[in-house]
């Protein structure tokens, strides 16, 4: 980002995410136009009427008005908002049309910061680790940095992270599966670390950042500690890792509506060896 940077339009601005790391960059000396979902709380948003201006819009449809303009002033872009549909194609289709609706208003000199993940792989069988990677290499340039975050644990639990412990929690189960797939884990504070360096940053050091423990943890081990701080000892439910997800797939056909599925299969899809071999390629081809 250029030293006269003073603009950064932040979408999903209301999300836990995004609301942390408007709470830090307020302090940046740096104006900050919050995108928000028309329909989503705005109770308890971060406020500083001198910094930080928030606008409902819906990403599906074109920008316009102020936020047209707001977005054409931009010196970076920090891409947060996601949409879950319930199918692959819907959910590849909508999340590029949001960023296709950005790119038409956000200048091509502008930095871009996309919060990627760490199932955005090309192999990856869920519907949200397909669509963050069509993302990802839709925003591939050299002013884009894609952050890459793993199931990112906070306290209170929030977004995926909450969906998964509520599910756990509700059905008393200790899942053990059979193999443990590898599970990696991101802190709330890492996530928002890497973020805000991303925007203040003079200079794009790697175009992909990792955001996540680089030591994997067992999803078994996931599991337990979910329980454990649930307070509940959970009844022990050996399930085979193939056979669960072949089902949990045939279940997302069935069953479109209904979000934790496609959460459970984004769970057991994260190959390490995968996202690593996507950051070591873009490491590898950097000055």
């Amino acid at each position: 980002m250029p030293k006269s940077a003073k603009q950064v339009v932040i979408t999903g601005a209301h999300s836990a995410i995004g609301q942390k790391l408007i709470g830090r960059l307020r302090h940046d000396e740096l104006h900050i136009v919050g995108i928000i979902s028309p329909w989503g709380k705005t109770a308890g948003l971060v406020i500083d009427e001198a910094r930080i201006n928030y606008i409902p819009h819906d990403l599906s449809m074109p920008l316009d008005g102020a936020l047209l303009q707001a977005c054409r002033d931009a010196d970076c872009l920090v891409h947060l908002a996601w949409a879950r549909p319930n199918s692959a194609r819907k959910s590849t289709e909508r999340n590029l049309r949001f960023y296709d609706n950005l790119k038409q208003a956000i200048d091509g000199d502008a930095r871009q910061v996309f919060m990627s993940s760490v199932c955005a792989t090309e192999t990856n069988r869920s519907y949200y680790g397909q669509a963050k990677y069509a993302v990802a290499q839709a925003m591939e340039s050299e002013q884009t940095i894609e952050i890459i975050a793993g199931l990112v644990t906070s306290s209170p639990p929030s977004g995926p992270y909450k969906a998964l412990g509520d599910f756990v929690a509700k059905t008393r189960c200790r899942y053990t599966f059979l193999p443990s797939p590898i599970s990696l884990i991101s802190t709330e504070i890492k996530v928002i670390d890497a973020l805000v360096e991303a925007v203040t940053a003079l200079h794009i050091r790697r175009r992909i950042v990792p955001a996540y423990d680089p030591e994997p943890i067992l999803l078994n081990a996931l599991v337990k500690k979910i329980l454990t701080d649930h307070g509940k000892m959970g009844l022990s439910v050996p399930v085979p890792s193939r056979p669960a997800l072949f089902l949990l797939t045939a279940m997302r056909a069935l069953l479109s509506g209904v979000p934790i599925i496609d959460r459970l299969i984004t769970l057991l899809s994260v190959s390490p060896k995968d996202i690593e071999e996507r950051v070591r390629t873009d490491w590898e081809t950097q000055p």
